[in-house]
């Protein structure tokens, strides 16, 4: 598993003010910055590993950028820097999001209700849904990688980890407790990978703690009796530990859609009143019409309980 190296001074980068170390992934540190227009950013710096080619990462990540444009529920990346010094990495320049992260919000409250996790997981589903289409695969989905904006509504952050479909790699990335069984195999990183660490985004949000391995994994339903029955059949399909077995993300944002009452989230961070997300959560999950199946709404809820 990559992990960041021992944090040291932020980098210099021309252009950019940076200011406190304000998160660390399974794969870089971040650093709150501003520019010459005083606009408010964080820098995540992700070094170049063993084996990769610092060309083809910026690539990856350039093309996540352009994939990324008009997604409101992805973070906005402004540019990627190559840095030599101290070591070979990359500087991603993006907007910052100042409310918390999923891992702070539950944190703070112990877990999410359903209504919330539909909420908070449909747009995800959908956004990662639409990176999917372009043949991208984030990579590193956690609960510490999606924020949350002043309204409550998710944003998916760190794309330091992000790949091209198809294209190797040398190391294993990923967070534990989300990062899927076949990746930390040294399988390559897939849809089907994304779609693991949504299920297990979902399962930390309703009990407060990631999913437990397959073997060792009690039903949803026994630890949380209040998680609607297809809400529970959807996540634990994701789960799934054969990758052919899981819904795609399309079908699993319209799933969770599905399955309950969007809830409005209140940021624990910055918060205020208007975060009324019903009908844009309803925008979004019927667009995941588009990248996951037309069946009938039965069809799809009997074939989630028939495949968990």
């Amino acid at each position: 598993m990559h992990t960041a190296a021992a944090v040291a001074d932020p980098p210099t980068l021309a252009g950019y003010s940076l200011g406190d170390l304000i998160g660390r992934g399974s794969t870089a540190t971040v650093w709150a910055a501003s520019d010459r227009a005083g606009r408010d950013l964080a820098i995540k710096v992700v070094p170049v590993g063993v084996g990769d080619s610092e060309g083809a990462l910026a690539l990856e990540l350039s093309a996540l950028a352009v994939t990324g444009t008009g997604l409101e529920h992805l973070v906005t990346v402004h540019e990627v820097i190559g840095i030599a010094d101290p070591e070979p990495a990359l500087a991603i320049v993006m907007d910052r999001v100042r409310h918390g992260t999923v891992h702070d919000l539950v944190t703070t409250r112990g877990h999410l209700h359903p209504g919330e996790v539909v909420t908070l997981l449909a747009p995800v589903a959908v956004t990662a849904a639409r990176l999917h289409s372009a043949a991208v695969v984030h990579g590193d989905l956690s609960a510490a990688n999606v924020g949350l904006d002043s309204r409550g509504r998710p944003v998916i952050l760190d794309l330091g980890v992000s790949a091209v479909i198809g294209m190797p790699r040398e190391e294993v990335y990923g967070t534990p407790g989300f990062v899927a069984p076949e990746v930390v195999a040294g399988q390559p990183v897939t849809p089907s990978a994304d779609v693991y660490a949504m299920g297990a985004l979902g399962w930390y949000a309703l009990t407060g703690a990631p999913p437990p391995l397959p073997a060792d994994r009690p039903e949803l339903t026994d630890l949380v009796p209040e998680v609607p029955a297809e809400m529970a059949a959807a996540l634990e399909q994701a789960l799934h530990p054969d990758p052919s077995a899981r819904c795609s993300a399309g079908e699993l944002a319209t799933a969770v859609y599905e399955s309950a009452t969007a809830v409005p989230i209140t940021p624990s961070v910055g918060t205020t009143s208007e975060t009324m997300l019903t009908h844009r959560v309803r925008e979004l999950a019927r667009s995941a019409g588009d990248a996951g199946s037309a069946r009938s709404r039965r069809d799809r809820r009997e074939e989630l309980r028939s495949r968990t």
